[in-house]
């Protein structure tokens, strides 16, 4: 299902990119979705790309029911609620050769760097540097060969 909410907002799809039935893609405020080349989109993912976009390079596997969200809520006035304070959206940068796992969770302002992966059910809320391997929720580096900590 591909939902582009307005005019300034678009969808890049890399040559040899699988996307299964059932995977949903949303763009709106102007926000973009870039998926490279040779990539697997599993059934039940949904990647959000609002105005800080989603950039998902080249050779990326992404598990079943991944959810990639490019936005968040404002919370910073305790007197109001948050859908009153408008929304902010870092965006969201995965490198190439990365692995998602089932069920895995990417939210707003994560970059991840090449050949990094995140284990199935985790909840990713921050960047690491390097090469990482992030399991649990949240999501914390894994040790493991080759990669950091």
């Amino acid at each position: 299902m591909l939902h582009i909410h307005d005019d300034r907002s678009s969808v890049e799809i890399g040559q040899g990119t699988m996307i299964m039935p059932f995977a949903k893609l949303v763009t709106a405020e102007g926000g973009f979705i870039r998926i490279g080349s040779n990539c697997t989109i599993h059934s039940f993912d949904v990647l959000y790309g609002f105005s800080g976009g989603l950039q998902i390079g080249n050779n990326v596997r992404i598990g079943v029911n991944a959810t990639f969200v490019t936005g968040n809520h404002r919370t910073e006035d305790p007197a109001l609620g948050p859908n009153e304070q408008g929304s902010s959206s870092l965006g969201i940068e995965i490198g190439d050769g990365c692995w998602i796992g089932a069920g895995a969770i990417i939210l707003d302002g994560v970059r991840l760097a090449p050949k990094s992966i995140v284990g199935a059910g985790a909840v990713v809320t921050k960047s690491r540097q390097g090469r990482v391997c992030l399991v649990g929720v949240p999501a914390k580096p894994m040790l493991k060969q080759g990669y950091v900590s």
